[in-house]
């Protein structure tokens, strides 16, 4: 199948304009690459950008997306961040970003959706979507957050790289039949638009109800994890909590570390292997 028509698009997103704030391609190179140069050129907010395939999708650390044409969702959401938005509330922009998916996909396929801290979106501890957030000035200062996400969708794991086959899977594959990539991309930027209005005007209580949502998909809070930081260096430990400003609180188990990390650890940025859920052997 490939991209969607102007018909198509301009009847999905009615307030949204083909060449303006929506942007479609056969194919490009990356959905967040391209709406980065946007902010540097003429931001808008709100802007759109979908593809049927990406030659160079980018997931987190700059890791390689597996993005085949025809069967998948690669987009993302160019929103602009008010003056008065706290730069410490950025880091909730990626987790509710996944809860918005999750959410959206769970009431649509009625399939066990959750989250592994900070930005994969699972089912039944399979990765089937990933979320990439960056953020840039465009040339009069203002600040800008692109939301990325990519979500398999019609992909049969079997096509997979081999490496690749045992950790991820596609709604397809989980529910059997095929969806419609054009459903799903029109409710999900619904849903994100939605939640990024609420964080937009954050303050104590909507965070408070952001972390109790996060946590209601989380499938990382109360497992035994093992963080594993960008420089190499691991901490085994129990995800105990997300801080106020999106980062994994993660309490040390003592006899592995030394008594420098005898309280709660922030955890802003690493990847996370889950180990066990508390409790179970």
């Amino acid at each position: 199948m490939s991209i969607y028509s102007p018909t198509e698009l301009a009847a999905a997103f009615p307030n949204k304009q083909v060449g303006t704030t929506l942007f479609a391609f056969e194919e490009m190179s990356s959905t967040n690459s391209f709406g980065l140069e946007l902010i540097h050129q003429t931001p808008q907010d709100g802007i759109l950008i979908c593809t049927n395939g990406q030659s160079r999708g980018r997931g987190r650390l700059e890791r390689r997306w597996f993005s085949p044409p025809c069967l998948n969702i690669y987009a993302s959401l160019v929103k602009q961040l008010q003056p008065t938005f706290p730069i410490q509330n950025t880091g909730w922009i990626p987790l509710l970003a996944g809860v918005s998916i999750a959410k959206t996909l769970k009431e649509i396929t009625d399939l066990p959706l959750s989250l592994k801290w900070p930005n994969d979106i699972l089912i039944q501890k399979k990765k089937v979507g990933g979320i990439l957030c960056e953020s840039a000035n465009d040339r009069n200062g203002t600040r800008w957050v692109v939301i990325g996400f990519g979500i398999n969708v019609n992909l049969n794991t079997a096509t997979l790289p081999v490496e690749l086959q045992e950790t991820a899977t596609s709604l397809r594959q989980e529910s059997g039949h095929d969806w419609d990539r054009l459903t799903l991309l029109r409710k999900i930027t619904m849903a994100l638009e939605e939640e990024f209005a609420e964080l937009a005007n954050s303050h104590t209580g909507i965070l408070n109800q952001a972390n109790e949502n996060y946590q209601r998909y989380s499938s990382t809070i109360g497992h035994i994890i093992q963080v594993q930081f960008p420089d190499g260096s691991n901490l085994t430990g129990f995800a105990q909590a997300i801080g106020e400003q999106g980062q994994l609180q993660v309490r040390p188990i003592s006899s592995q570390v030394t008594t420098q990390f005898d309280k709660i650890v922030d955890v802003h940025s690493a990847d996370i292997l889950h180990i066990r859920p508390v409790g179970l052997p």
